[in-house]
């Protein structure tokens, strides 16, 4: 438990900026340059060691899923451009012109 303690510590004080439930007087706004980190800590001959590593964007679809209100508390303004909620009601941010949008291919339109 102690060793899960002090990755925690170790992980927070190297993330410098607040988003979710991980805020800091020191760094109160969110920084999309962290969206692209992951602080990996790893026991090494009894030592704890931490490493950056390179995070992937999730994906568009996996995106959509969740709902704007939520990802507000994660992601910065210019980070939720293209969201589902951008686009016309029914229509997919990235759908092209003409396409049928989620309603309509759930009510078996356009076939």
């Amino acid at each position: 438990m102690l060793l899960v303690s002090q990755c925690i510590a170790m992980a927070a004080l190297e993330r410098e900026e607040s988003r979710g439930g991980h805020t800091r007087d020191d760094f109160p706004t969110m920084n999309e340059e962290w969206r692209r980190e992951l602080l990996a800590l790893t026991l090494r001959d009894d030592e704890v060691v931490l490493e950056h590593q390179g995070q992937p964007a999730m994906r568009e679809d996996l995106f959509d899923l969740f709902e704007l209100d939520e990802l507000k508390k994660y992601y910065t303004g210019d980070e939720l451009g293209g969201h589902r909620s951008d686009a016309p009601r029914g229509q997919r941010a990235d759908q092209t012109e003409g396409g049928l949008g989620d309603e309509q291919q759930a009510q078996g339109q356009g076939t």
